[in-house]
C-alpha cells in the first residue's frame, strides 16, 4: 500500500483539485492523509463532508515539513508519497511508481517527470510554465549525478517522488529548522547515506506556481537567504566528512553559489556576499557567463566585477 501524505493551511479552494487527482488513480491500495496546520477556512469539514475516506489530522501551527512528518508517523503504507495541496498528479502516476518499485524492490526512493504550470484554479494544459531544459531520468546507480545536479541549483520537487517509508524513517524524515529548501536536504541526506535513488519515466507530478509566491521562494527574505547559504555550506561540510566530495561537485556547487551572489546582489548585497565568498573559496577561478567579452573581461578584471558591469551596461 502506498500513503499519499498532503499538509495543507488554508487551502479550501484548491484541496479539491488535488484529492481529485489521486481518486482518479483506480485499482491500487493506498491511503490519503490530509495533516491540516492550523486551518481556518473549513478545511476539516470539507474533508468530513466530502471525501469521508481520508485520514485528517490536525497539528497546532508548525509548518509544513513538521506536518508531513506527523503524516510519515501515522502512515501505514509501505511506500510513501508527499503531495503538496495545491500540486496535481497525472492519471497514472501512483500506478506506475508502484510498479516501479516491483521491478526494482532494492531502490529507495523512485522519482518521475513533473511540470510546473502558473494558475490559482484548475489545471489547463495551456498554463503549463515552458521551460528550457527537463530534469534528467537518471537510471540506477547515477546518485552522484542527482547529487550534482542538487549541489548546481536544480532539484527534484519532492511530489514527485515515491519513497520507501521504511528509508524516510532511517533519514528522520524532514528537517522543522528549515523554512525552505527542505525538500534539497531530504534527497541530499538520502544520498550521503547510501540511497539508491532513480528516476523512470511515467505520468507526471503537476506543480502549481502561483502569481503571489510560494512560501518556499527567496524572493527578498534575507532569513531565508542565510538558510540557503547556511545548507550550502552543511552540504559541503558533509560530503567531506563520508569522503564524497570532489572537483565535479566543487564546480557545480560554485556555479550555483557565484549564480545567487549574481542574482541576488542588488536587493541583498549582505546576504549575497557570503554566497560571492563561499565560491571564491570553492573556485576563484569561476568564469563569468556571457559572450566573448564578458568572459575575457572576467580574465583581466575578475568574474565577479564583470557580472556587475554585464548587469550594468546596456549594448
Amino acid at each position: 500500500m502506498v500513503s499519499i501524505i498532503i499538509p495543507t493551511f488554508n487551502r479550501i479552494k484548491l484541496l479539491p483539485l488535488t484529492l481529485d487527482s489521486i481518486f482518479l488513480d483506480d485499482g491500487i491500495e493506498k491511503e490519503i492523509i490530509v495533516v491540516d496546520d492550523g486551518s481556518t477556512d473549513g478545511t476539516q469539514q470539507l474533508i468530513t463532508t466530502r471525501y469521508p475516506s481520508v485520514r485528517f489530522l490536525v497539528q497546532n501551527k508548525q509548518g509544513a515539513p513538521a506536518a508531513r512528518n506527523l503524516g510519515l508517523k501515522e502512515a501505514k503504507g509501505k511506500y510513501i508519497v508527499f503531495l503538496d495541496s495545491d500540486d496535481l498528479l497525472d492519471v497514472g502516476f501512483v500506478k506506475s511508481k508502484l510498479n516501479s518499485f516491483k521491478r526494482k524492490s532494492h531502490m529507495d526512493a523512485i522519482y518521475g517527470p513533473w511540470d510546473f504550470f502558473k494558475s490559482d484554479d484548475a489545471f489547463d494544459i495551456g498554463k503549463i510554465v515552458p521551460r528550457f531544459s527537463q530534469y534528467p531520468i537518471y537510471g540506477e546507480g547515477q546518485e552522484s549525478e542527482i547529487m550534482r545536479n542538487l549541489l548546481g541549483g536544480w532539484f527534484i520537487p519532492i511530489s514527485a517522488v515515491m519513497w520507501r517509508k521504511s528509508f524516510l524513517e532511517k533519514l528522520g524524515g524532514f528537517r522543522l529548522d528549515l523554512s525552505i529548501n527542505q525538500d534539497v536536504d531530504l534527497i541530499f541526506r538520502a544520498i550521503v547515506e547510501n540511497g539508491q535513488i532513480c528516476g523512470e519515466k511515467s505520468p507526471k507530478t503537476l506543480i502549481r506556481e502561483h502569481y503571489n509566491e510560494r512560501v518556499g521562494v527567496v524572493k527578498n527574505d534575507a532569513n531565508k537567504m542565510i538558510q540557503v547559504y547556511k545548507l550550502r555550506r552543511f552540504f559541503k561540510e558533509e560530503l567531506e566528512i563520508v569522503g564524497k566530495w570532489n572537483e565535479k561537485y566543487a564546480l557545480a556547487l560554485s556555479e550555483y553559489l557565484f549564480d545567487m551572489w549574481a542574482l541576488y546582489r542588488k536587493e541583498m548585497p549582505d546576504e549575497s556576499k557570503k554566497f560571492l565568498d563561499f565560491c571564491m573559496t570553492i573556485n576563484p577561478k569561476i568564469g563569468v557567463k556571457g559572450g566573448f567579452f564578458y568572459q575575457l573581461l572576467g580574465k583581466i578584471i575578475g568574474s565577479h566585477r564583470a557580472v556587475i558591469i554585464k548587469q550594468t551596461v546596456k549594448f
